[in-house]
């Protein structure tokens, strides 16, 4: 099994729209994406509308 923490603290950075400050320049578009396409705010109401009923 091999460790993805570089994966794993990118792909928040990047949720969190901050890819760009501090990852650098080429990060930028995926902010933008980020933003413009509200994932942020998609996921919490996605994640409030789940039934609680579902097996994890």
């Amino acid at each position: 099994m091999r460790s993805r923490a570089d994966l794993l603290l990118k792909l928040y950075v990047v949720a969190c729209r901050r890819g760009a400050e501090i990852f650098g320049e080429s990060y930028l578009p995926a902010d933008r994406s980020v933003r413009i396409l509200s994932i942020p705010t998609l996921a919490e109401k996605w994640y409030m509308e789940q039934d609680s009923n579902l097996p994890y």
